[in-house]
This record gives structure tokens, sequence and C-alpha cells, in this order.
């Protein structure tokens, strides 16, 4: 059940902002940024629910007990109850899609708060269409390398994808230790690739592999006539040894069907693709504060969590995570912002002429 806030909007206005600004002085908040912090929380008070554009949990909660864990840390940390309602019906690159048509027309956007990759949400970065939030000043657990998009948006988790196969059909000494290795001619016809191309453009930069070595690599894969379908496609045809080997897909999801006793994993090949997801607020939106809350939350130790146990995902920068953990020691291709703004759907665009429509 979720608890009333009806106590909690008795309070008077003045009454409560005296009280906020001292709890905020002694958590090392300074007082202009605990005023702004205690008008943000008043106003969420009076929004009570939010719709949280993000995946499915995955994890050992439901969708509900998920929902309500953040719920209630929301509630823990601001004394403020806010109702979150999780929507995965669309993909990224369709939500995405929606809310920039939504906003660009006038529209409310279907989700107050929205959980992106920086390659999927691209175009509302380009667009103007971020509602702006002082994510450092409100909220002091955030720090300078966790905001993007122009500080527009928050780094909330980075998941990483690689190679992976099924360890009942590939041999050990067949695994790849590159990913060269996914061009030898043995694996023509026994590669499966997402539809999605939205992880080249972190390898396309100068300082990984570069524009002309991505795109000539992604010729050659396609030239192995790999299978193409969703990330969940992809992952079941290896499994289930229909398809070997694909191209790539998260790591995460390997963690979770090993856990279960699938015969998948990983290779251990470099740079590993990292997909640093946002979470941010659409222009527009119909719950703004109760939105930025519960957004902050996710970057507590609380939050990252709830993270891992839902999605076993976490951010690499924040320490002791297990993604910090698996990153130690490793070269990352981590997408550049401002490369993603100037060519990433671009070059999106021609990876999937490469990829899919050949």
């Amino acid at each position: 059940m979720r608890c009333s806030h009806t106590g909690w909007l008795s309070w008077t206005q003045r009454g409560w902002t005296l009280i906020a600004l001292a709890s905020f002085l002694l958590l090392g908040i300074s007082e202009p940024a605990g005023a702004q912090l205690a008008d943000l929380i008043k106003k969420a008070a009076g929004e009570n629910e939010i719709i949280f554009q993000i995946s499915e949990p995955r994890g050992k909660y439901s969708t509900a007990q998920v929902e309500q864990q953040l719920s209630d840390l929301v509630q823990k940390r601001f004394g403020v109850e806010v109702n979150i309602k999780f929507n995965f019906a669309l993909s990224f690159p369709a939500a995405a899609a929606r809310t920039l048509t939504e906003i660009k027309t006038g529209s409310y956007p279907s989700y107050d708060l929205m959980y992106q990759t920086t390659g999927t949400a691209i175009g509302l970065y380009r667009e103007n269409t971020i509602h702006p939030v002082r994510w450092r000043e409100l909220f002091n657990w955030i720090s300078e390398k966790e905001l993007s998009y122009g500080g527009q948006a928050i780094v909330v988790s980075t998941t990483f994808l690689l190679p992976v196969y099924n360890t009942n059909v590939v041999k050990p000494g067949d695994v790849p230790k590159s990913w060269d290795e996914l061009l030898d001619a043995k694996w023509k016809g026994k590669l499966a690739t997402p539809i999605y191309q939205d992880m080249w453009p972190n390898m396309a930069q100068s300082e990984i592999w570069g524009e002309p070595r991505t795109r000539e690599f992604l010729k050659k894969i396609s030239l192995q006539n790999p299978v193409l379908g969703r990330f969940p496609e992809i992952e079941a045809k290896v499994i289930s040894g229909e398809v070997p080997l694909a191209v790539v897909t998260n790591t995460w999801s390997v963690d979770h069907y090993r856990a279960k006793g699938a015969p998948i994993a990983y290779a251990a090949v470099e740079p590993v693709i990292v997909f640093v997801r946002l979470a941010f607020v659409p222009k527009n939106a119909r719950r703004p504060s109760a939105a930025t809350l519960v957004a902050s939350t996710l970057l507590t130790p609380q939050g990252q969590t709830i993270l891992a146990d839902g999605w076993a995902a976490s951010s690499l920068f924040q320490p002791n995570t297990p993604a910090a953990k698996f990153a130690a020691g490793k070269k990352l291709a981590l997408p550049n912002v401002e490369f993603e703004k100037e060519k990433g759907l671009a070059l999106q665009k021609e990876y999937e002429r490469i990829m899919v429509t050949r």
C-alpha cells in the first residue's frame, strides 16, 4: 500500500522550507540550492505520479515491486510520495521518436522521465527538447562526470556490448579473441547481428577505430550473411544453437540467461563497446519536478542497487558497482556525445544501409 502524503502537505510553506533548509545545510547543500530543492520537492508533492519510459525489469523482482522500491526510495530521500509507472511498450528509438514528434507538435510528451542511450535520444538533444535541470546544484551526490547532453541529462548506468556465443556449439579455441576474428570465413552464414546500429558510432570515433575502419568492418560483416533481429531474438537464436555466434549484444543479457543455465557467454575482446544510459526529463513534461527527484535517486547507492537488481545495470562512474568492476583495466569505447550530435544519426543510417538493407 502506498501511504498518503496528506500529512506532508499540511505543513505551512514557510515552516517546511525552514526545516528543509536546515536539513540541506547539514547535508552540505548550500542555502540557495537548498531553497531551490525545497521548492522542487513542494512542486513534486503536488504532481504525485510519473510515467517512466524504461525497459522492462528482468531481474528477481516484478515490475510492480521495482516501481514500489523506487517510489519508497524517493519518499525516504525527499519525504514525498511519487507513484511511479514504468512504460516499456516501445523500443528506445521508437519512444524517442514519439517524444520528439509530440514535443514538436505542441503536445505533452507521453513520458515524464526517460531512460535512453546517448545514441537513441540524440535527436532530442539536437532539437533542444530536453527540460533543463540544474542537476549538480540541486543534488550534491551527482558528479561532473555523470552529466551528459550538455548537462541536461545524467548518466545513471552503463552496459557493455560484446560478441556472444553458444558454449555448447563454439569450441573454446574458436571463441573470437578480437573483433576482426568475426570476419573469418568459418563464420559465414553462422552469425547473428542486431538490426540496431547505434553502437557502432562509438567505434567510429577517431581515438577508437575511426570512420574508415568501422565502415570497412561492417561491410565485411555484411558479407558474412548474418541473421538479423532484435536483441532478444538474436540472443534466443544463440541460446538455441540455431546461430552459434552473435556479433554483438548486451553482456547483462548474457548474465541474465547464464543465471538461468543457458549455454551462452561473451567473448573477451577489446575495445568493449559501452552503452551509456541516461535519465532526463523531456521538455513540456506534465510532471517535471517529480520526475527530476526520481531521476536523482538513481545515482544514490540505493538507486544503483535497484538498477542492478532490476536490469543488471549500474554505472561504471559509481565506485564499487558491478559496472565499475567489469570495466576496470579494459579498453572502452565510450560514446562522445558531441561526436554523436554531429555525426551519430547519419552514421547510424549509413550502417543500417550496410547491415540491414544489404
